[in-house]
């Protein structure tokens, strides 16, 4: 993700980081020469020093007016599957990144054979089972399409998708590792279990 960042982000943006948790990601983006602010529903996990802008906020409501400026990219890692509402979740993440500016955001890809499988087995995908749904949990899982439906609506543009991760569990990771390797270069957002959706705000 850190490389997604410095390739599609200019040096020394401004970044807003979604869901930072407990900033461990932060960190790597201002190593990487970014400037970031955090926001999260508390700031009890969140174990960054000092100097870190933080903003806590329910992202399942209506928190862009409470945060109140644009910045150059949105970055949100495996959060909008969390939450209830992901068209409203876009529709506030786009009053927040500057005209021009550039959203990430991460979520595990219900699209794969292997979760594809699950939910013919069991009616379930992959990552959302019931054992997902606790408070907090997975609540909303979405395709490829609906995720680029998603950002369409929300007036952002020029979307692509990226997959990320060993397609493979614990049990044929190695059996299949150089398969897995083949699947993932030519069809990433095929097979990565998690899907990375990037896309522009036009000017």
């Amino acid at each position: 993700m850190l490389d997604l960042a410095r390739g599609s982000i200019t040096s020394g943006a401004q970044i807003l980081e979604l869901g930072s948790g407990s900033g461990a990601f932060a960190l790597r983006l201002m190593d990487a020469g970014f400037h970031v602010t955090c926001c999260d529903i508390t700031d009890e996990y969140f174990s960054v020093s000092s100097g870190v802008p933080f903003i806590e906020a329910d992202l399942n409501t209506t928190f862009a007016p409470q945060i109140a400026m644009q910045f150059d990219a949105v970055i949100s890692m495996e959060v909008i599957e969390h939450l209830e509402n992901p068209w409203q979740y876009l529709r506030q993440i786009v009053q927040l990144v500057r005209p021009g500016g550039t959203v990430i955001i991460s979520t595990p890809n219900i699209d794969t054979p292997r979760s594809l499988l699950s939910f013919i087995k069991s009616g379930t995908f992959k990552y959302f089972k019931d054992s997902d749904y606790g408070p907090g949990g997975h609540i909303t899982p979405i395709s490829q399409w609906q995720l680029t439906k998603i950002f369409e609506r929300a007036g952002l543009s020029r979307a692509s998708m990226q997959g990320f991760g060993t397609p493979w569990g614990r049990g044929l990771r190695h059996l299949g590792a150089k398969l897995g390797s083949l699947l993932m270069k030519n069809n990433p957002a095929r097979f990565g279990p998690i899907i990375i959706c990037i896309a522009v705000r036009p000017d």
